[in-house]
């Protein structure tokens, strides 16, 4: 049961919105968890390059899909144009 903590409608938006980041799938390589929408994998050979335009297109895309910005949590280093 959840706590009376819990805002229910965000949980439901959260469900919903990993559903779509799962539907851009890959990049490469580098693919969305089938088992988790927060994890790349990546499927062997992935650059470096691969991981962080598929991290720029879920951004995008959940950005336009719902106006939620979502932020990265690893630090990236290192130049990426």
């Amino acid at each position: 049961a959840a706590g009376h903590w819990m805002d229910t409608s965000w949980w439901q938006q959260a469900e919903a919105l990993e559903e779509e980041i799962q539907e851009l799938v890959s990049e490469g390589k580098a693919v969305i968890s089938p088992l988790h929408g927060n994890f790349i994998v990546n499927e062997g050979g992935a650059t470096a390059v691969d991981v962080r335009h598929l991290i720029d297109r879920v951004i995008a895309e959940v950005k336009r899909r719902s106006g939620i910005v979502l932020e990265p949590e690893v630090e990236m280093v290192g130049g990426w144009k």
